[in-house]
């Protein structure tokens, strides 16, 4: 009997280990292969969303600041329209980052991380000129409407998880912090510690979830947005960031690494882009690796890129939208609609 136990419990450990290695290791996945939809009239392009057929890009060059495509059929994608310039005032941007949909209409908002304010682009697909200012400490790297008013917002949020904000007049001011992070030392502010645990993010509203992953750690947490845990999936020597202070400045380790990079999902599946890469590799930044999970972050399936990704985002049938800059400037396009 003691063999069999102990026969069992090594074919256990065997597994339990190749599961964790497939996840973080991810170099047993299959390939899959994606086609360029995108590669006119694109400068630096970088996060992106998908509403009523229409691909919005956000374009770091700010000429323009916003490209819109029709992506209505993925194999004769057709330029619409660029939106926006560099400037300091209403309607214009110095850094163009994510955007979100609005729930009131079939509208978005692009969020401004030079400006810190948000910039309503109208259902005609039009820049209106009243923008909406961030007051809160920190600085939010994705935010998820709960309502017309109120918004979940994550990234470089000192003190808390994420935090709840919400539309005052023109400004949108922070009315709740949730969640606290794992501590990293006494010596970390409030500030070190947000930075050093900043996560891409996406938000169920049926469900009150929301998936944090950390950009710094190979780590994923599912919280309620009250603040309970709910799930963490993690890797046991890279669980937290690899990151000291320094004569008062923030320095990482030899040895960091560079988690997710960008995450998407719908209603049944959340889709992280990881990297994986030591934080000092060129193009760490940059994901090759597709992690799937459900909605109680339960590993569903990996996949191997045939290209490096800095975005990624998923349209109603599971087609997944990805943005290259290196080595050329486009936007490519798979299905995992018969893959998963």
């Amino acid at each position: 009997m003691k063999k069999y136990f102990l026969f069992f419990f090594f074919v256990v450990l065997i597994s339990c280990t190749n599961q964790d290695k497939s996840l973080f290791e991810s170099n047993d996945f299959p390939k899959i292969d994606s086609k360029v939809i995108i590669d006119n009239d694109l400068k630096t392009p970088f996060k992106s969303l998908i509403e009523n057929n229409t691909l919005y890009i956000t374009d770091r060059s700010n000429r323009p600041s916003i490209v819109l495509y029709d992506i209505s059929d993925v194999n004769d994608t057709e330029f619409i329209n660029g939106l926006g310039r560099e400037g300091r005032g209403g309607g214009e941007f110095l850094a163009p980052d994510f955007l979100l949909k609005n729930p009131t209409g079939e509208s978005v908002y692009v969020f401004d991380a030079g400006g810190r304010k948000l910039v309503h682009i109208d259902e005609n697909n039009e820049i209106q000129t009243e923008d909406l200012s961030f007051r809160l400490n920190g600085m939010p790297t994705n935010l998820h409407a709960v309502d017309s008013t109120i918004f979940i917002a994550t990234g470089i949020i000192p003190e808390s998880r994420f935090s709840i904000v919400e539309i005052v007049g023109t400004d949108i001011v922070q009315s709740e912090t949730i969640g606290d992070y794992i501590s990293l030392g006494e010596n970390f502010s409030g500030f070190h510690e947000a930075n050093a645990w900043r996560s891409q993010s996406t938000y169920q509203n049926s469900e009150n979830k929301i998936a944090l992953f950390s950009s710094y750690a190979k780590r994923a947490d599912l919280l309620h947005t009250n603040g309970e845990l709910l799930e963490t999936v993690k890797d046991k020597n890279h669980d937290r960031p690899k990151v000291s202070i320094t004569d008062s400045e923030f320095v990482f380790e030899d040895d960091a690494v560079i988690g997710y990079v960008s995450v998407t999902s719908d209603e049944d599946f959340i889709y992280a882009l990881y990297s994986g890469q030591n934080y000092g590799n060129e193009g760490a930044g940059n994901g090759q690796y597709l992690h799937v999970f459900d909605w109680d972050l339960n590993f569903i399936s990996g996949f191997h890129l045939d290209h490096f990704s800095l975005n990624i985002t998923v349209d109603e049938n599971m087609g997944i939208y990805s943005t290259q800059q290196n080595p050329d400037v486009a936007i490519r396009f798979f299905d995992l609609s018969n893959k998963i």
